[in-house]
Parts: C-alpha cells; sequence; structure tokens
C-alpha cells in the first residue's frame, strides 16, 4: 500500500509542474511581453543619463542604442501577438497536451505494471529477498556437497550400478550434460551396458548439443535398441535424427512405432504426436482412409508372417490409429475401433484406459457413453 501512495504522490506532483507550464494562459504570455517592453525602455533612459555624465562614447552609445531598440521592437511585437485572438488556438493545443499527457502519466504505469509485473503478490522486503537468495545459495552448496561426495564414494565402489545411475541424472537436471555422460559412461564400464544407461547417456549428450541428435547420440540410441527393441523414447529420438537428416518417411515410420511402444504418460509422446502430423503435411501424404484398427481378420490375415513382422504390422496400425484420437478426439468410431483392437492383441488394460479417455472426450453425450459401455463388455475380463 505504501508503494501506491508514494507513486501517486510524485504523479500527483509531476503532473501540476506540467500543468503549470503547459496551461499557461495568454494573458500571462501577454503580461510577459509587456514586461520586457518596459525593461528595454528604461535601459534606453538609463542610456540617455550615462550619456549626459559621460561615462560612455558617443559611438558606444549609438551601437548600444541600435541593440536595445531592436530588442524593444521584438518585444512589442510579441506583446501585440499575444493580444490578438490568434492566441487561442496555441493555448488550446497545449491545455490538450497537457490532458494527454497526464491521462498518460496516470494509467500507463497502471497498465504496465498489472501486464508485467505481479500485483497479486505482498511487498517484500529486500532483507527477506537477500535472505531467501542466501537460503537458496547455502542449499546449491549443500547438493553440490552431497554430488561430490557420492561421486568420491562411487569411484571408491564403482560396482554400485545405482549410484551412477542418480548421479548422471541429478548432473542431467542441473544442466551439466558433459558430468553427466561421463557418469553413465562410469556405470556401464564397472556394471556393463545396457538399454537404460545408453538411452540416458543418449538425452544428454542431445542435451548438451541443444536439441541435436549427434552421431555419438544416435549410436548410443541404437545400441539401446539392440537390448531392448521395443524402446519407444530410443524409436523416438532416432527419429529426430533421421528427420535433421531430412528423411522424413523413415522417420515418420519410427515415430508411428514408438508411439505403439511408448506409455501414455510418456514426456515425449506428445511431440511425437505433433512430429507425426508435421510429417505427413511436409510430405503431402494423401489422405488416410477413414480411422480403423486391426479386426480378427486381419489379425488372421497375418498369420503367415513371421511374429516379429506380424506384431510390427499390428502394433503401427494400432499406434496410428490412437496417435489420430489423440489430434481428434471427438471420433467416437475412432474410439470403438481402438477399443476393440486392443481386444483383439489381448490388451485388457490399454483397451481400458482408451474407454476411459473415450468417456471423458465424451461427457456429455449419452448415447455415446451407452455404446463405449457395450464395447466394454466385450472385453475379455
Amino acid at each position: 500500500m505504501l508503494f501506491w501512495i508514494i507513486s501517486g504522490l510524485f504523479v500527483v506532483v509531476s503532473i501540476a509542474v506540467l500543468f503549470r507550464t503547459l496551461m499557461t494562459a495568454p494573458s500571462s504570455l501577454a503580461s510577459a511581453a509587456a514586461y520586457d517592453v518596459s525593461v528595454y525602455k528604461d535601459q534606453l533612459t538609463e542610456l540617455d543619463r550615462d550619456i549626459e555624465r559621460g561615462l560612455i562614447t558617443a559611438d558606444e552609445a549609438a551601437r548600444a542604442r541600435t541593440e536595445i531598440s531592436r530588442r524593444l521592437i521584438a518585444a512589442s511585437e510579441r506583446a501585440e501577438s499575444a493580444k490578438t485572438d490568434g492566441v487561442a488556438a496555441p493555448f488550446l493545443a497545449r491545455r490538450t497536451l497537457a490532458l494527454i499527457i497526464g491521462v498518460f502519466l496516470i494509467t500507463a504505469p497502471i497498465v504496465i505494471y498489472t501486464t508485467m509485473g505481479a500485483p497479486g503478490l505482498p511487498s517484500q522486503p529486500f532483507a527477506a529477498r537477500q535472505a531467501e537468495r542466501l537460503a537458496e545459495q547455502q542449499q546449491m552448496k549443500q547438493v553440490r556437497q552431497q554430488l561430490d561426495a557420492l561421486e568420491a564414494r562411487l569411484k571408491q565402489n564403482p560396482g554400485e550400478l545405482e549410484g551412477w545411475y542418480l548421479l548422471g541424472r541429478a548432473y542431467m537436471q542441473l544442466g551439466e550434460f558433459n558430468k553427466a555422460v561421463a557418469a553413465f559412461d562410469a556405470a556401464m564400464a564397472a556394471n556393463g551396458i545396457s538399454a537404460r544407461l545408453l538411452t540416458n547417456k543418449a538425452i544428454a549428450l542431445i542435451s548438451a548439443d541443444e536439441g541435436r541428435v549427434t552421431a555419438q547420440a544416435e549410436n548410443a540410441l541404437r545400441q539401446a535398441l539392440e537390448f531392448e527393441p521395443q524402446s519407444g523414447i530410443a524409436q523416438y529420438f532416432i527419429g529426430l535424427a533421421l528427420a535433421q537428416r531430412q528423411d522424413l518417411n523413415a522417420a515418420l515410420a519410427l515415430w508411428r512405432e514408438a508411439i505403439g511402444n511408448a506409455p501414455l504418460d510418456a514426456p515425449w509422446r506428445e511431440q511425437a504426436v505433433q512430429n507425426i502430423a508435421r510429417a505427413e503435411r511436409e510430405l503431402a501424404l494423401p489422405p488416410l482412409a477413414p480411422l480403423k484398427g486391426p479386426t480378427s481378420d486381419d489379425v488372421a490375415a497375418a498369420q503367415g508372417m513371421t511374429d516379429q513382422d506380424r506384431g510390427a504390422m499390428i502394433a503401427g496400425m494400432v499406434a496410428r490409429l490412437n496417435a489420430r484420437l489423440r489430434e481428434n478426439p471427438n471420433d467416437l468410431d475412432g474410439w470403438l475401433q481402438l477399443v476393440r483392437s486392443y481386444g483383439v492383441l489381448g490388451d485388457g488394460a490399454a483397451a481400458r484406459e482408451a474407454l476411459a479417455k473415450a468417456r471423458a472426450a465424451f461427457a456429455g453425450d449419452a448415447s455415446a457413453l451407452a455404446r463405449l459401455s457395450q464395447a466394454e463388455k466385450s472385453l475379455t475380463p
């Protein structure tokens, strides 16, 4: 409250000074000009006295009389102009300008502060802010000490796999990606290579290069896929590497597969869906047929394939359908197809999760909810 009172006083004083200058009336201007005329006339009279007393020569007096007379004529013209109606227009303009500036001085700080500031927050004394900064610095110092102690312990006992993993993740949170890479490398050197460590190392390398998937990161991701062929996150980042090389077709196929392998709460999943839509637009793909997932007939037709090919085909179809529904959740038939698809694949948990999302999308539609309930009955317990 004190801040607003002080600010208001400053604004009022500033406006008062400004108005006193800009709101000067024509009569005041005329009085000033008349005063100048009087002064110059007095100077001419005083000049005559100086000549009589012999204080200045005739040449000096002539030059001084000429200059004083010139100023007297100019002042007389200003006095006459101030008396005419022509002064009214400039005065009106000055009044208008004063009004505009006054309104601006009052409203502009309020608008700027309410837009860019935090008017809802209480004022905080400098000492409190300083104390907060010191507390944050102390907390960061403690974190550093704990990390240094953990790293020293791990160097003595390099077989502590989880310790290395936590150390690498902590460095990633602090934005020290090179140290994170070193921690993951140390973990793998002492405990063997794993998909989790390779993937985290790749993400640290990508973060260190501001989102660019380097060759080193891509190699780590591809190695992770050898250990875990259905690692959605590895597929997603390899897709980014392909897209960076302008191989959108390959990237698109891999992103679709990644979505099918990803948990629904994967933090990169939404971005993968957006990447798929963007790639489809850039490739100018023809409109897809109405959304549909694999039916029992589709699965039967795939019996002649290898297990790997058949699984990839079905997962790809379901992933594509799921991605489309994330972009267009108001497609009831699409949700029903997705639920049936998960039922055919025997994934009851995924089918029920799809049902929950569909019900959220059609919360106010009794007819749609009834059809979803009917679809749920067809699922095996």
